[in-house]
């Protein structure tokens, strides 16, 4: 997103708040859509990001780079597609399909209190 001129930003920003592009004469309303975005490293090629910019966003994640140890084991590593897979590497399957579908069916019905969104909000908001 960093590397994105402020312009670019803006439009973003217009497009978060308020659902709608502007370009030119032209309105674009867009009601669904998700959007996953990565922020470089400040450097040159970044620009600052506003503060209500960021806070359009209701989840992040801080991924750093691996460790020494980290890459050497990454490095070792064989592809799967070439050499089949490790059985002592894979995490084991414990759900069918079919009993997954059941747990979202279940927990979709759960019908959530005002009080508890509240909460559940602030907790995600902490993490953000």
């Amino acid at each position: 997103m960093n590397r994105l001129s402020p312009y670019a930003q803006d439009i973003l920003l217009s497009l978060l708040a308020e659902g709608q592009v502007k370009y030119f004469d032209e309105v674009q309303n867009i009601s669904k859509f998700s959007l996953y975005a990565t922020i470089n490293p400040q450097d040159v090629g970044t620009f600052e990001l506003s503060e209500p910019f960021l806070d359009r966003f209701g989840i992040s994640v801080q991924i750093s780079m691996p460790t020494s140890h980290d890459l050497q084991i990454i490095l070792k590593g064989k592809d799967e597609k070439y050499s089949g897979y490790d059985e002592l590497v894979q995490v084991p399957q414990v759900l069918t399909l079919d009993d997954l579908m059941e747990i979202w069916y279940q927990v979709d019905k759960i019908d959530f209190t005002t009080d508890a969104n509240n909460i559940i909000h602030a907790i995600i908001r902490e993490f953000t």
